[in-house]
């Protein structure tokens, strides 16, 4: 039917109405199979069960973009669009379950000494930086962490959580 058309405030209305809203899509959680989390769940709560949460540790790697422009600003006028500065670090962050014990950061990054730290003496951070030139965690790089962190839990047993990330090999020593 050609003379029927939605006003934009019937549109709004509805939305709000149902709670639509415009949602930024980020994250890999639309890659998770739910199944297998649910099969896998019994198993890993019993291999939890063993452990105190201050003997649970979680580990993930994160980039950092630190000279990427924000996708959104406030301004009177339209601002041009320049390339994208994807200059990044990749953070490696872990802690244990309670938060009692916060790993210091393993921080990769392409150079040396890059722009982010110009002012910064970086062994005054509580951190570990490397620098590798691709700048990712790779397997040797994530057995180098491992063997750290297993030397700062001498004499303890800990579990260590690491997500789905293509770098570790499938058996560590250790």
């Amino acid at each position: 039917n050609s003379e029927f058309n939605f006003l934009i405030g019937w549109l709004e209305r509805f939305k709000a109405r149902h709670g639509i809203k415009s949602y930024r899509i980020f994250g890999e959680s639309g890659s998770v199979v739910t199944e297998n989390i649910e099969d896998a769940l019994p198993q890993i709560r019993a291999k939890l069960e063993i452990f105190y949460w201050k003997d649970i540790y979680n580990m993930d790697e994160t980039g950092l973009f630190y000279r990427l422009q924000a996708d959104y600003s406030l301004a009177t006028k339209q601002l041009e669009e320049r390339k994208k500065d994807k200059e990044s670090l990749i953070v490696v962050v872990c802690c244990n379950g309670d938060g009692s014990d916060k790993v210091p950061l393993w921080v990769i990054g392409m150079f040396a000494n890059p722009r982010c730290f110009k002012h910064v003496n970086i062994d005054n951070l509580n951190c570990h930086y490397l620098a590798i030139k691709k700048a990712w965690m790779t397997g040797l790089l994530f057995q180098d962490f491992v063997r750290w962190f297993g030397a700062r839990m001498t004499g303890r047993k800990v579990l260590l959580i690491v997500d789905n990330c293509p770098a570790p090999p499938k058996v560590i020593e250790h």
